[in-house]
This record gives C-alpha cells, sequence and structure tokens, in this order.
C-alpha cells in the first residue's frame, strides 16, 4: 500500500511540475507577444528619464511655493528669521 501511495505522490508532483512548467511558458510567451508590437525601443527608457529632469528655475520662482511657519505666508513676503533661514536653504 505504502508503494501505491509513493506512486500518487510521484504522479501528483510530476502534474504539478509540468503545469507550472506550462503555466510560466504561456506566461512569457503573452509578455514578449505584449511587449515586440512596440518594439525593443520600449524596453529602453532613458527617453522617459531624460523628460523627468527639472529644468533649473531662479530662486525668486521657488520663495512663493514655501510658507514660512510663522504666519503661514510665502517666503519671499515675510522677512523672519525663519523665512530668512529658508530662502538661504533654497539658494544653496
Amino acid at each position: 500500500m505504502s508503494e501505491i501511495q509513493t506512486n500518487k505522490n510521484l504522479n501528483t508532483s510530476k502534474f504539478l511540475i509540468i503545469a507550472l512548467g506550462i503555466v510560466l511558458v504561456i506566461s512569457v510567451g503573452i509578455n514578449f507577444l505584449l511587449i515586440l508590437p512596440h518594439g525593443l525601443k520600449s524596453l529602453n527608457h532613458t527617453d522617459k528619464i531624460a523628460g523627468a529632469i527639472i529644468q533649473p528655475v531662479s530662486d525668486k520662482e521657488i520663495y512663493p511655493m514655501f510658507a514660512c511657519s510663522c504666519l503661514g505666508k510665502p517666503i519671499d513676503q515675510f522677512t523672519c528669521p525663519l523665512a530668512n533661514d529658508r530662502r538661504t536653504f533654497i539658494v544653496m
């Protein structure tokens, strides 16, 4: 009886390995079908990275985006020590 049980276990494990292999082959094939219509250039992401680089701006354009913690006004309109510190930090 243990020999029959061992054969069932081997058959079950072989079936699982074959089934997982088939699923793997199908999923890899589907991935290639989705990638290849766009060409292999779609694998090169340098154009996306180059578009994401931020262009330099002057500090005067940035100041209105930051608020002083004293009164909540933009740091370009307010001259407290914290606003001065933030302006100095931005320029660095």
